[in-house]
């Protein structure tokens, strides 16, 4: 069990960097033709076709469709229009797509059409994903804090000490909040982990990603600025693909240029 006094200390920390983050509830079907769902059909404009791979030609799947104007309020600032991804499952060199990097568009878009776009939904299509369309109908919420290494980029710095060559001793501190937790050891520290300092996995929408590698935030294309997370989508939960050995993804937008997004992810 964690020391109270961990938690106790740790608090300032915790409630000045929670965020709200949302798990979708979805039912089957494709919904409203610019509802949010998972795979199925997308909604795309007049006298488009269905986005192709360029390197097979192949119709990509849909693995996501967001009505950002539709999302809960505390989710943060999204815009508006409906939020895409598309993603080829075809058996590529994946050496040479680099699909997992934010801007390497070979095998996937992430795009938003605007509100307001003449368009319907496509007819379904063979995509080469088994899987049945599921309409976001409801989401719902929950608290989360960032991982340490995140949790560094706002303060919170972790001391190592090693003590033998087979032990360390950890501890958290923060100058400018008086946390200072003491030295924990490797129970102690991975409840910390656990329970104080852990971003949750699966699909979820806003609050903090659930890095697998390290820190990715993109830069945006058009101005620079840290992009924020919009979606997190993970392994085989709502869409059964996984992304390298049970790799996680981040959907992420330009705080200010709304039409910027893009798709990442690392594995194990």
């Amino acid at each position: 069990m964690l020391r109270c006094d961990v938690a106790d200390v740790l608090a300032p920390f915790i409630e000045r960097h929670r965020k709200t983050a949302y798990r979708p509830v979805v039912s089957e079907g494709q919904g409203a033709p610019d509802g949010s769902r998972f795979n199925g059909a997308p909604f795309l404009m007049n006298g488009e076709a269905w986005p192709e791979c360029s390197f097979c030609a192949k119709p990509m799947a849909m693995f996501l469709q967001l009505n950002l104007s539709t999302l809960p309020a505390g989710a943060g600032a999204f815009g508006s229009g409906l939020l895409q991804l598309f993603y080829c499952v075809e058996d590529h060199d994946y050496t040479q797509t680099e699909d997992w990097a934010a801007f390497d568009h070979k095998v996937k878009l992430a795009r938003v059409i605007p509100d307001g776009t003449p368009g319907a939904i496509a007819m379904p299509k063979d995509v080469g994903l088994k899987a049945n369309p599921l309409a976001i109908v409801g989401w719902t919420p929950f608290e989360e804090t960032p991982n340490t290494e995140e949790a560094a980029d706002y303060g919170l710095q972790t001391i190592y000490d090693r003590t033998t060559p087979r032990e360390v001793r950890t501890k958290f501190v923060s100058e400018p909040l008086g946390i200072d937790t003491g030295w924990l050891d490797s129970n102690e520290l991975n409840q910390v982990f656990e329970k104080l300092l852990a971003p949750a996995f699966k699909d979820k929408l806003s609050g903090w990603p659930g890095w697998v590698q390290g820190v990715e935030y993109p830069s945006c294309t058009a101005c620079g600025a840290r992009m924020q997370l919009v979606f997190q989508i993970d392994s085989e939960d709502h869409v059964p693909w996984m992304f390298g050995d049970m790799g996680c993804g981040h959907i992420t937008q330009c705080p200010e240029h709304k039409s910027v997004v893009t798709f990442a992810w690392a594995c194990h």
